[in-house]
């Protein structure tokens, strides 16, 4: 509506608009992560997952002893040698015991299920704003006398 209101043109305004939603869905596709502060799970052990299964993953790493982050491929180049894989599940449980005998320590950064509401009512908001803005914004410029 604020489109057709500012460009008076219907081919336009219906391009503008799809570019403006992609863009916003887009945008808000990545952005939840960012809503909360992640919540951290330390698995020193050989063990399932640290974080609970329905939670939102943010970010997945590796530390050592001093506390530098690594990435899971920086780990495996890191331990090839001493820890050595095939492939195997029963490898990958030595393997994963021998990379924390070593130091490692893998850590989750997540976002509890428990946060889902808090996260829509903050994409909500987010999509208001611009909605009302807009709106105003067609408003005005519908009823604002033609010269």
């Amino acid at each position: 509506m604020a489109m057709g209101a500012l460009l008076r043109r219907t081919l336009p305004a219906m391009a503008a608009t799809l570019a403006v939603c992609a863009l916003a869905f887009f945008g808000l596709l990545h952005a939840p992560p960012s809503y909360a502060a992640p919540q951290r799970a330390v698995q020193t052990k050989a063990m399932e997952d640290p974080a609970p299964e329905d939670s939102l993953f943010v970010n997945p790493y590796w530390t050592d002893r001093n506390g530098a982050t690594f990435t899971h491929e920086q780990v495996t180049r890191a331990l090839t040698g001493p820890c050595g894989t095939d492939g195997t599940e029963e490898t990958a449980k030595t393997y994963a015991t021998c990379s924390f005998s070593h130091g490692y320590r893998q850590v989750a950064e997540f976002h509890p299920a428990d946060r889902f509401w808090q996260f829509q009512w903050t994409e909500a908001a987010i999509l208001l704003v611009p909605a009302l803005a807009l709106g105003g914004v067609a408003v005005r410029r519908t009823l604002r006398p033609r010269i």
